[in-house]
C-alpha cells in the first residue's frame, strides 16, 4: 500500500508525551482469586532520538469488523481526526474512512461503530455510528 509519509512535529510529540503520562487503570490479582482496580501514573522516560516520519500505521491499528473487513489506522497530523483504510475479505482497498474530530474508535457491532469522545475535564463518552451499507 502506499502511503503519505506524516513528518513528526513537536505536536506529534506532545500527544505522545500527554497520551503516557495520563493514569491508566491498573488491575491486580491476588492468589485467592480476587482482584483490585486502581488508577496510576506510570513515570514518563522520553524517546532518546524521535524519527523524522511517523509509521505508516501503529501498533494496534488493524480491528476486524463481524461483517469481514479490516479496518487499518493510518498515522495522521497531529490533531486531525482519525483515518482507516478499509480492506474487504481479498484484502483489496475498498473505502476510507474519517472519524470525526476528537474521537477514537473502541468497537463495532452490527452496522456501527463505537466511537469515545472525551471532554475537557477527561470524562469519556460512548457514541454509536451507523456505518456505510456495503455495496457489492
Amino acid at each position: 500500500m502506499a502511503f503519505e509519509p506524516v513528518a513528526v512535529t513537536d505536536d506529534h510529540k506532545a500527544e505522545y508525551r500527554a497520551l503516557r503520562q495520563r493514569p491508566q487503570p491498573v488491575t491486580s490479582v491476588t492468589r485467592g482469586g480476587g482482584s483490585q482496580v486502581a488508577v496510576m501514573s506510570m513515570p514518563y522516560q522520553e524517546p532518546q532520538n524521535w524519527p523524522r516520519f511517523m509509521p505508516p500505521f501503529l501498533r494496534g491499528a488493524a480491528v476486524f469488523v463481524t461483517d469481514g473487513r479490516l479496518w487499518v489506522q493510518r498515522t495522521t497530523v497531529a490533531g486531525e481526526p482519525a483515518i482507516f483504510d478499509v480492506f474487504d475479505e481479498s484484502g483489496r482497498l475498498v473505502e476510507r474512512m474519517r472519524l470525526p474530530a476528537q474521537r477514537r474508535l473502541v468497537g463495532f457491532g452490527r452496522g456501527r461503530a463505537y466511537l469515545v469522545r472525551r471532554d475537557e475535564v477527561d470524562l469519556e463518552f460512548i457514541e454509536r455510528y451507523t456505518l456505510p451499507t456495503r455495496s457489492e
